[in-house]
């Protein structure tokens, strides 16, 4: 699993949870559900756990659900 948060301090609390995890998250990322720095086709599945509650445009929703096709 890879994770994605726009806030850095969930993304240094998620590292330190997770390294006491028998199944650790592979990496973790400051970045933008709109933005993705992935390649195209890396993942079996995408969730996107705020991006489409947060984003209040439907233009920037859409973007997101984009990337996350794009990705997986």
């Amino acid at each position: 699993m890879h994770l994605v948060d726009p806030v850095r301090r969930l993304v240094e609390e998620a590292q330190r949870g997770s390294a006491a995890s028998p199944n650790p998250i592979a990496t973790y990322r400051v970045g933008d559900a709109r933005k993705l720095a992935f390649g195209d086709g890396i993942a079996d599945g995408v969730l996107l756990l705020g991006p489409l509650y947060h984003l209040t445009e439907a233009a920037e929703r859409l973007r997101a659900l984009r990337e996350a096709h794009r990705s997986g």
